[in-house]
């Protein structure tokens, strides 16, 4: 990071380098950010499979301070629970279980993160919102896509017409969860100038 100062020697711009990319803001406030609550401590409980493949699929985020390049969340059904894997430059990249608090929502044991589907009229997901503490939530759109039989999610990872899509095709310019979070506190110190 880059602070430049006026000619009194008050900070009034910062620069953040992420790999990848360059953020620039201004100084909107001399008070920092309210500190995130902690997690409260969470409980799953059993759900019928039903609920479980009404959530199967892919939902795409666009970028936005969560996610700087916008993530393809992929969610299939392992035997009774879901697993999720985010892929793009700050999606983390990892197959993360899921677990359920309620029909439509469901949290990760790695970081808190909670994941609320939104449901139309006839039971469909549609939508899948991404809470998580010190980071706005972050809506994303259900796309359609093949599903085996077993409803588990096709291996994109595998797929060479959709490798471009899915792999990121220069690994050292990832964004990670750290990096929306650095990005996410600037903005509300600074004011963008992206």
């Amino acid at each position: 990071m880059t602070f430049r100062r006026d000619a009194r020697g008050k900070v009034t711009r910062l620069t953040a380098q992420i790999p990848g990319a360059e953020l620039s803001f201004k100084r909107i406030s001399d008070q920092p950010p309210k500190a995130p609550e902690p997690p409260k401590p969470r409980a799953f409980i059993k759900l019928d499979t039903k609920f479980h493949d009404a959530c199967v699929g892919q939902c795409e985020f666009a970028p936005g301070t969560a996610f700087p390049t916008g993530i393809k969340l992929t969610i299939w059904r392992q035997g009774d629970q879901l697993a999720r894997q985010t892929l793009g430059r700050n999606g983390g990249g990892g197959e993360f279980d899921m677990y359920p608090e309620s029909e439509t929502d469901y949290f990760l044991k790695i970081n808190g993160a909670q994941l609320t589907f939104i449901k139309n009229d006839k039971g469909e997901v549609t939508a899948v919102v991404h809470h998580i503490a010190g980071l706005p939530d972050s809506e994303g759109k259900k796309l359609k896509i093949d599903l085996n039989d077993s409803g588990r999610r096709q291996d994109y990872r595998d797929s060479a017409v959709d490798a471009a899509t899915f792999h990121n095709p220069a690994p050292k310019t990832r964004l990670g969860p750290s990096d929306a979070y650095i990005a996410y506190i600037s903005q509300r110190l600074w004011e963008s100038e992206c």
